[in-house]
């Protein structure tokens, strides 16, 4: 299993890295990510290896870890990421 760290913009854009490359928006959670797994020298990251890595707690609420088997997945194949909000009232 791999696992690839996503931050989002204010667009709404997931993207991996430390700027959307959608709208070229980026953020300090987002560099903060991308720095973290930078320190790491790999791509296949957790949660837990990017907090030793220097992530901090409220950058950590701002990141999406998909872990998935890319010896699997389709080269070229889209990811779409659905989210689903909690109603906290």
């Amino acid at each position: 299993m791999t696992g690839r760290a996503y931050t989002r913009c204010m667009d709404g854009h997931w993207f991996s890295g430390a700027t959307c490359p959608n709208d070229g928006s980026e953020s300090e959670w987002s560099r903060e990510v991308s720095d973290a797994a930078h320190r790491l020298g790999t791509n296949d990251v957790s949660l837990s290896l990017l907090i030793a890595a220097g992530l901090s707690v409220e950058a950590s609420r701002h990141v999406l870890i998909i872990e998935h088997d890319l010896a699997s997945w389709p080269p070229g194949a889209p990811i779409e990421i659905i989210e689903l909000h909690e109603d906290t009232r």
